[in-house]
């Protein structure tokens, strides 16, 4: 948790935008300097300062939430 930051919401497993790509990220890890994100669907994760981050709004949750909908439809048409 990042409170000296201002920011509560940086923990694992929250939903947030990073403002400098534009992607929204899942926290996989908030240890040191910078946070550490993966796309909601899976995919390759990057980093981003803990200023560069706001939690995602209303929007943003559910594009996340079609996004692995989405992801998860594929991935049995696969198999």
């Amino acid at each position: 948790m990042r409170s000296e930051q201002g920011l509560d919401e940086i923990h694992v497993g929250a939903l947030l935008m990073d403002k400098r790509s534009g992607r929204t990220g899942i926290v996989v890890n908030d240890e040191g300097q910078s946070i550490q994100l993966q796309p909601p669907a899976g995919g390759n994760g990057w980093e981003a300062s803990p200023e560069d981050l706001r939690p995602a709004d209303a929007r943003e949750r559910l594009q996340a939430k079609v996004a692995v909908i989405n992801a998860r439809a594929r991935r049995r048409r696969i198999l």
